[in-house]
C-alpha cells in the first residue's frame, strides 16, 4: 500500500535519487524475507519542509541492537551508510513483538 504525497519542489540530484529508491526497496525486501507481514505501507508526506518517507509492515519485528551486535543485517547498513552519504536521517524502530518502521527524512 502506497499513501501521501510530497512537495513538488524537492529535487534531488541522481546520486541522492537512486539512494532514495535503494533504501526504499531494501526495506520492502526485508519486510517480505524476514517478517511475513500482512500489510507493507509505504507513506509519503512533508515535514518541516523536508520529504518524509516511512516503510512500514505489520510482520515480525526484530531487536535491532542485537543484530547490531553481532554484525548482521547487512541490508540495514547499507540503508544507513546510504542515508548518511546523501545526507538524510534514517530511523529503523523494531521490537520482535511489534511492527517495524523505517523512517526517511530528505
Amino acid at each position: 500500500m502506497v499513501e501521501g504525497k510530497t512537495s513538488s519542489g524537492i529535487e534531488l540530484n541522481y546520486v541522492k535519487a537512486l539512494n532514495v529508491v535503494r533504501i526504499i526497496q531494501e526495506a520492502v525486501t526485508n519486510a517480505i524475507k524476514h517478517s511475513a507481514p500482512d500489510i507493507i505501507k509505504i507513506q509519503s508526506s512533508e515535514k518541516n519542509t523536508r520529504w518524509l518517507l516511512e516503510v512500514s509492515n505489520n510482520g515480525n519485528g526484530f531487536n535491532y541492537d542485537e543484530i547490531k551486535s553481532k554484525e548482521e543485517g547487512n541490508g540495514l547498513k547499507n540503508m544507513q551508510l546510504r542515508a548518511k552519504d546523501s545526507g538524510f536521517e534514517i530511523h529503523i524502530e523494531s521490537e520482535k513483538t511489534s511492527e517495524t518502521k523505517i523512517s526517511l527524512l530528505i
